[in-house]
């Protein structure tokens, strides 16, 4: 009786013990990030919603003739990134008249201020010599980068917002990790 009382005991545990991981499995891991690769898709969201990152002003962006836009986000209970990247092609002209503008207007991060990580203001990937813009800046938490592509004429703008994260080992891993090289 009392062997019998043990194995009950025992199977309720096993089966309450793999209800729990699994609720736990479902509220805090991450279910895929939502990733939107339509800008005006990403435009009609932004609408009346705050937590989404603005997207640049018309004049930052300059005239293009191209453009990739990659949004990623990823939310579960106990953490919440929303980013985007956007890469604009130009015209050779177009390009050096823009890249021309965006370091006459963004002040950049020559330096790292940040002392407890490796992970460096100015860096390369794909092509792109990436730099931290000062503006918007709470490191690691809210970074932008601007990045420049002199082979491609290419710029692009990525925003990252990872309110609960508060250490950053490589930059370029974890916007790799984060999907948003997609449209670099």
């Amino acid at each position: 009786m009392k062997k019998k009382r043990v194995i009950i005991i025992v199977f309720v545990a096993v089966i309450a013990v793999t209800a729990v991981c699994g609720i736990a499995h479902k509220f805090f891991s991450p279910k895929g990030p939502l990733i939107i690769t339509d800008i005006s898709q990403y435009e009609a969201a932004c609408e009346g919603n705050p937590n989404l990152p603005a997207l640049p002003e018309e004049q930052r962006l300059g005239d293009f003739s191209d453009i990739d836009f990659r949004y990623t986000e990823r939310i579960t209970l106990l953490m919440s990134q929303r980013s985007y990247a956007l890469t604009a092609y130009y015209s050779p002209e177009d390009y050096a008249a823009q890249t021309a503008y965006l370091n006459e207007n963004c002040t950049f991060v020559e330096e790292a201020s940040w002392e407890t990580d490796d992970c460096e203001p100015i860096f390369e990937h794909n092509g792109f010599v990436f730099r931290t813009e000062e503006d918007g800046l709470d490191y690691p938490k809210e970074m932008n980068f601007i990045g420049f592509n002199n082979q491609k004429h290419a710029i692009c703008l990525i925003v990252f917002r990872d309110i609960d994260l508060d250490e950053c080992r490589n930059i370029v891993s974890l916007l790799s990790d984060f999907d948003l090289f997609g449209a670099a």
